[in-house]
């Protein structure tokens, strides 16, 4: 069982065979980015990424399709080749609706620990969500307790009270 090193290391990892394949993977990097940019729809590459996902998951399932039936079924007019193809992509709209909630689960987070509070506005900007929905979202995380809701003139604020306290004891023991 061997056991890794700590950093930095103390042996030359520059070797004249990693120098040749860091060349070699630089410039095959640079044919890749000459080809991507020749496609006039460079998103193309990734929008069929959860559809390949899709059907070699559900090939666990017994689900099993081809390329040829997946890409002739039109999912937004709901016609499918076949059966085994509306499963994949119905899996495939699950996979990239569950990754944009993610996605803006992930930007509320940023939002509320960017500062100790956060408004409205704020979460609206971030989110390019409606004032009703940011809303929804601020008063769902002041539910289950990670923030606290005050108001201010006719505003609403919410404090991050947890990371409020901790900034709080970061200034008090450098003051001490």
């Amino acid at each position: 069982m061997s056991t890794i090193q700590p950093l930095p290391l103390t042996q030359d990892i520059e070797t004249t065979a990693v120098l040749k394949k860091l060349a070699k993977a630089h410039q095959a990097l640079a044919e890749l980015k000459g080809v991507v940019a020749s496609i006039p729809n460079q998103s193309i590459l990734i929008s069929t990424l959860s559809l390949q996902e899709a059907k070699d998951s559900s090939e666990i399932e017994n689900i099993i399709t081809t390329h040829d039936d997946l890409y002739r079924s039109d999912s937004v007019a709901r016609i499918f080749v076949t059966a085994a193809a509306k499963e994949v992509h119905n899996y495939a709209t699950a996979l990239r609706e569950g990754f944009e909630q993610v996605k803006r689960t992930g930007l509320l987070t940023n939002n509320l620990f960017r500062h100790p509070y956060t408004k409205i506005e704020f979460v609206m900007d971030e989110l390019q969500v409606t004032r009703k929905t940011a809303a929804k979202y601020l008063d769902e995380v002041v539910r289950v307790g990670l923030l606290s809701k005050h108001k201010l003139g006719k505003d609403n604020y919410y404090l991050n009270d947890t990371l409020y306290a901790l900034l709080q004891n970061v200034n008090a023991k450098s003051e001490a």
